[in-house]
């Protein structure tokens, strides 16, 4: 089955009957109306989440827009600061540490930019 095929079946494919044209169309109409990159599809997360999902339970339903911007968020934010603050500080104390930064107003909003090093 090609990816025409595939557009003409979309939302009606079981994953009995899915097969690559299916997924490809799946991923390409989500890219095209999400209005992501192009590039998406390469990055490496959303290949995480494909190899994930194949093991997913039939009835898994993925967090909703306030799980995402909200608590989840939180973690994710957190768990990767903790992981660039250990990276920053492991060879500090040989090499220094150095901190630069900037501050500014855009639209009545300040913005404040920080980067270690």
């Amino acid at each position: 089955m090609g990816i025409a095929t595939a557009l003409d079946r979309a939302g009606q494919a079981t994953i009995d009957g899915c097969n690559a044209a299916d997924l490809d169309t799946a991923v390409c109409s989500m890219i095209y109306y999400g209005g992501l990159p192009f590039n998406f599809s390469e990055n490496p997360y959303f290949k995480q989440v494909l190899k994930v999902a194949r093991s997913a339970p039939k009835n898994y339903e993925p967090p909703n827009r306030n799980a995402v911007g909200g608590n989840m968020l939180d973690i994710i934010y957190d768990k990767q600061m903790n992981r660039d603050f250990e990276e920053l500080l492991k060879e500090a104390e040989t090499y220094g540490l150095a901190i630069s930064g900037d501050c500014a107003t855009i639209r009545k909003a300040p913005l404040a930019n920080a980067l270690g090093s």
